[in-house]
């Protein structure tokens, strides 16, 4: 059995514990409860697959939550968490299945509530979010609340759009649109026809 299922099942008693190491390192409250999530999302996929094995499972966390602390920093000021590593889908090795998904993140936005979909839109734009609470008339400290649960929102949404394949240290490999998901299908459709006709004109 993939001992990360009792992880998952037990949640509560693993992420006092990750947050409190998270807390310690970075002096950041928004910040640790915003890793704590994507590490828990980190491991809710690799508890999906069956063949995942960890022997000491204490250490194996510390272990991410370290290095999910660490890409944080080393992510480029200003890049949206929830394009975090984004990339392409892999045709060629060298490829970063990251960079493609990122393609997929405005047309999901059209899935979230307006509310938690414009502040969204406004950091991808790249405004700092000192001016995204100025344009959506609210104090700094609820449009920075706002946007850590709009990333969130955001995290679900792929999970809930995308098959993804992870390596084991929970980044993503590949990644397949689901069928069920119609707001990308449709975007899917969208670009096919684009393209057809880009073709076409170009034929012409």
């Amino acid at each position: 059995m993939n001992t990360l299922k009792k992880v998952v099942e037990n949640w509560q008693d693993y992420q006092l514990t990750i947050l409190n190491y998270l807390r310690k390192h970075s002096k950041d409250e928004m910040l640790s409860e915003d890793l704590a999530h994507d590490i828990f999302l980190k491991i809710y996929g690799l508890s999906l697959r069956p063949e995942y094995r960890v022997q000491n499972l204490r250490s194996w966390i510390f272990q991410l939550a370290h290095n999910t602390l660490t890409d944080h920093y080393r992510r480029p000021i200003g890049k949206c968490l929830c394009t975090e590593n984004v990339g392409t889908l892999s045709l060629h090795p060298e490829q970063n299945p990251y960079l493609e998904l990122a393609d997929y993140v405005r047309p999901l936005l059209t899935c979230l509530p307006e509310t938690y979909a414009k502040p969204l839109a406004l950091e991808l734009d790249g405004l700092p979010q000192k001016d995204i609470a100025t344009e959506l008339q609210l104090d700094l400290s609820t449009a920075k609340s706002r946007i850590q649960r709009s990333r969130k929102k955001m995290h679900g949404l792929f999970y809930e759009c995308f098959h993804l394949e992870l390596d084991a240290s929970g980044r993503v490999e590949n990644f397949e649109v689901r069928s069920d998901c119609q707001t990308l299908q449709r975007f899917l459709s969208e670009m096919r026809q684009s393209f057809a006709l880009s073709m076409h004109l170009f034929e012409a």
